[in-house]
């Protein structure tokens, strides 16, 4: 990808791997199903609709989503966070131009709730298409999400307006003093 970009965030891969796990488990009594639809005498169509669904649903949406989870990259440069699809650029944000920056636990956008594992910022501001649209990342998918609050801390210290709420404000110190060290 595009140096200019700036820093990736690294992602996690338990989607990835998690995916590609169930596919590959899933494989063996999919090829099984497959083969007694096979050798079916009576309901033919039957057995070869369930084998087609447990081969959908077991290995195929598994797989793709592995896929679709190792093409998404975030990156965090001083001027814009962008979240790319493979080689092209999904979403990107410039600092400049965000609106509106939510601090949340839970990764939604309305609520906060006590499960700190899953760390999650989303800024909102006209994207490379001019779009108005929020942008979520969360620690779900990356590892760390330092780099993206320093650069947000930043602005909303220059932009106070950023954050709407104490809690938020609260939280986004929080996430720094939590994450210094990794």
């Amino acid at each position: 990808m595009d140096a200019s970009l700036g820093t990736e965030l690294p992602q996690r891969g338990v989607y990835v791997w998690g995916g590609l796990g169930i596919a590959l488990v899933m494989l063996l009594p999919t090829v099984r199903a497959f083969r007694r639809a096979a050798g079916e005498q009576e309901q033919v169509a039957l057995a070869w609709a369930v084998s087609s669904v447990m081969a959908l649903v077991l290995v195929v949406v598994p797989a793709l989503t592995a896929w679709v989870f190792a093409r998404k990259h975030v990156f965090v440069s001083e001027e814009a966070v962008t979240v790319t699809a493979g080689d092209r650029v999904k979403h990107q944000h410039r600092f400049d131009d965000v609106t509106e920056v939510r601090v949340l636990v839970d990764g939604g956008l309305g609520s906060i709730t006590p499960e700190f594992w899953n760390q999650a910022v989303a800024v909102r501001g006209p994207d490379q298409d001019g779009k108005v649209r929020w942008t979520k990342v969360s620690r779900t998918f990356v590892t760390t999400l330092e780099p993206l609050l320093r650069r947000l801390s930043e602005e909303v210290g220059r932009r106070p307006e950023l954050i709407r709420s104490d809690e938020e404000r609260e939280l986004l110190q929080e996430y720094l003093a939590g994450t210094a060290g990794e």
